[in-house]
């Protein structure tokens, strides 16, 4: 099913990056960006959904390999860093000096861990920063990842917080509805870790 939904989403995709590189009015460039961050939007909660069903079937297996986890996270805070800035935030990462250069981990995972609590929080936080904080504990079997997101949002609502990695769980808060997601992406962080 994947392939007969991802093809013709991809191909979407690939037609509106090459229009994008003509020189377009105005108003048809506003009106292709817009269907090339719609249709990059839907590929995202396709890939959710995609992975939500794997990890209820029992059928994602991870792919450990070494991996430049320094590499892995300024790439993570590049792709962030550009909307972060636009808002006026800062985006600063803390590596704990103990960290070795390579881990034995699936960097796509990891990425799609780090990419959606990065992305909750700095779409929850109007001002100020968020920081992620990476630490290495060498003493437990096959080391630990340590990974903390910090902000300076408005927090989240003690009610909230239980049930913030179950699949479809958004805040009531109406303030920010308007930049609520599907739901899916710290559920299926959760399940990943």
């Amino acid at each position: 099913m994947s392939h007969e939904i991802r093809t013709p989403l991809n191909a979407m995709l690939g037609i509106l990056v090459l229009l994008l590189r003509f020189p377009l009015e105005p108003d048809q460039r506003r009106r292709a960006e817009i269907a090339h961050v719609g249709a990059g939007h839907l590929l995202a909660l396709l890939n959710d959904i995609l992975d939500l069903s794997r990890l209820q079937a029992d059928c994602l297996a991870l792919q450990p390999k070494p991996v430049n986890i320094r590499a892995l996270i300024e790439g993570i805070t590049a792709i962030l860093s550009a909307s972060a800035q636009e808002r006026g935030l800062g985006l600063r990462t803390r590596l704990d000096p103990r960290l070795p250069d390579w881990l034995v981990c699936d960097p796509v995972r990891l990425r799609q861990v780090l990419l959606n609590l990065l992305g909750n929080v700095a779409t929850f936080t109007d001002d100020g920063e968020v920081v992620l904080s990476v630490a290495h504990n060498a003493a437990l079997s096959g080391g630990v990842l340590g990974i903390e997101v910090r902000d300076t949002g408005p927090g989240i609502a003690p009610q909230v917080r239980t049930g913030l990695f179950r699949r479809f769980v958004h805040s009531d808060n109406l303030s920010t509805r308007h930049r609520a997601g599907t739901g899916l992406g710290l559920a299926i962080s959760r399940q990943l870790i």
